[in-house]
């Protein structure tokens, strides 16, 4: 395990972020900082982990994009039950309590309280392919494809149906890219929970940010991040683009 310092958000600031809705209202939903750490942020590690390790056969490239692989299956059918989770607790977080697996009603949720979650572009570091992995939200009755993909494997996996276009076995759309942009989903969710977590936590916001070996993402609230005595993440006033270069659990 290592640790990590953290990064502050300066409390006197009077513009809130966008993100961040009535916390006095919605206290008794939080988990503590510590308790997400420990069972979400140290689970989501161990599951980016396990795909890197399929980047020594597999380069992420758009040209492997179609590329089947049963570790690819295997890693879609984890993050897929782990988005389902992770949803539940980001509304909860929100205030709202919905069913598990109800991905309609996560989506209103979200939608109408992080105005702009479904805009949200995550980079992968080493190859600069970069995606909005939950962009299809914006559409009347739209879910992620790869969304789509992680419940016909699930339900339906030798079955043969038409996704994006391709006929084919469900099962041999567990590829790199549908495994990418689930991953990318999840990390989404991670960071915007662990950060509704832990600005309720105090008055002074402390945020040791997650610290993805693959990831990092672009989005309005981190303009509101203090960076004078930080030295794990760098944000580019440029761009708006976050970089967070180490995190909690590392491997």
């Amino acid at each position: 395990m290592v640790l990590v310092p953290c990064v502050s958000i300066n409390p006197s600031k009077k513009r809130e972020v966008q993100v961040i809705l009535d916390y006095n209202k919605k206290r008794h939903n939080m988990i503590s900082s510590d308790d997400f750490l420990l069972k979400y942020w140290k689970h989501y590690i161990q599951l980016e982990k396990e795909f890197s390790f399929t980047v020594n056969y597999v380069a992420i490239d758009s040209i492997n994009y179609d590329t089947y692989s049963d570790a690819y299956l295997k890693i879609i059918l984890q993050v897929g039950s782990e988005i389902d989770v992770s949803c539940k607790l980001l509304c909860s977080l929100l205030g709202e309590s919905i069913p598990i697996g109800n991905i309609h009603k996560y989506k209103k949720c979200i939608i109408e309280n992080i105005k702009d979650f479904c805009d949200i572009r995550i980079n992968e570091k080493l190859s600069g392919i970069n995606s909005c992995p939950w962009e299809e939200w914006k559409f009347e009755n739209g879910v992620p494809t790869w969304w789509t993909i992680y419940n016909k494997i699930k339900h339906h996996r030798i079955s043969v149906g038409t996704i994006s276009g391709t006929k084919q076995e469900y099962y041999k759309f567990a590829n790199l890219k549908h495994t990418l942009l689930s991953l990318m989903g999840l990390y989404q969710l991670m960071l915007y929970s662990y950060y509704l977590i832990a600005k309720n936590e105090g008055s002074e916001l402390l945020v040791p940010l997650p610290g993805s070996r693959l990831f990092d993402t672009k989005s309005s609230i981190w303009k509101e991040l203090d960076k004078g005595s930080n030295d794990i993440s760098i944000f580019n006033e440029s761009d708006g683009t976050l970089h967070i270069y180490t995190g909690k659990f590392d491997y």
